[in-house]
This record gives C-alpha cells, sequence and structure tokens, in this order.
C-alpha cells in the first residue's frame, strides 16, 4: 500500500508539474504572440508611411517630368517656327534680289540652275 500512496503521489505531483508547465508555455506563446503582433502593427505603420513619402515624391517627379516635357515641346515647337520663318524670309529675300546680284548674269544662263548656283 505504501508504494500505492508513493506511485499516486508522484503522479499527482507529476500532474501539478505537468500543469504548471503548460500554464507557463502557453503565457510564454502569449507574449510572444503580443510581440509579434506589436511588430507587425509596427512594420505595417512604417511600410504604409514609406509608401506614402515614395508616392508623393513619385508623383512630384512625374509632374516636374511632364513639366520638362510640356517646355522641350514647346521650346522646339517655337523654334520650328523661328526656323521655317527664317526660312520663309530668306527665300522672299532671295526671289527679290534681282538676277545679276545673285551672281546670275542675264547673257550666260546656261551653267546655272534656278537658283542662280552654277553648277559643274
Amino acid at each position: 500500500m505504501q508504494k500505492k500512496d508513493y506511485f499516486e503521489d508522484s503522479f499527482k505531483s507529476l500532474e501539478t508539474l505537468y500543469k504548471t508547465t503548460m500554464k507557463e508555455i502557453d503565457k510564454l506563446r502569449k507574449a510572444i504572440n503580443d510581440s509579434l503582433d506589436k511588430l507587425q502593427k509596427k512594420t505595417i505603420k512604417e511600410l504604409d508611411a514609406s509608401l506614402t513619402r515614395l508616392r508623393a515624391s513619385i508623383q512630384t517627379d512625374i509632374e516636374h517630368c511632364n513639366n520638362s516635357i510640356k517646355q522641350l515641346i514647346e521650346k522646339h515647337d517655337w523654334l520650328n517656327r523661328k526656323d521655317n520663318n527664317e526660312a520663309l524670309q530668306f527665300i522672299k529675300y532671295w526671289r527679290r534680289v534681282k538676277p545679276d546680284e545673285r551672281g546670275i548674269t542675264t547673257n550666260d544662263n546656261k551653267g546655272c540652275d534656278h537658283t542662280g548656283i552654277q553648277s559643274r
């Protein structure tokens, strides 16, 4: 009977140790989960803030690029208009210049094309 009591007491002690250990494991698991939840929330908050800053930065860059492209197009158009205008003015001037002032002689037009430049 003494052995039986000893085994029962040992078993009860073992059950108590088991329950205590399980409570400690559950407590530790809860602490780990709480820490992971805090870390997750902090990380998500920082990622959201970074994404917001990057979006704003990219939007600003896009606006700057669009403005630069618009300015380049306007300058290109202006230069084309200026070049065309200067070319038209030269053509008008050239047409007003008398043939002898262009280097064309009225007696010898055989070696000249219509621009007044002698061909070879």
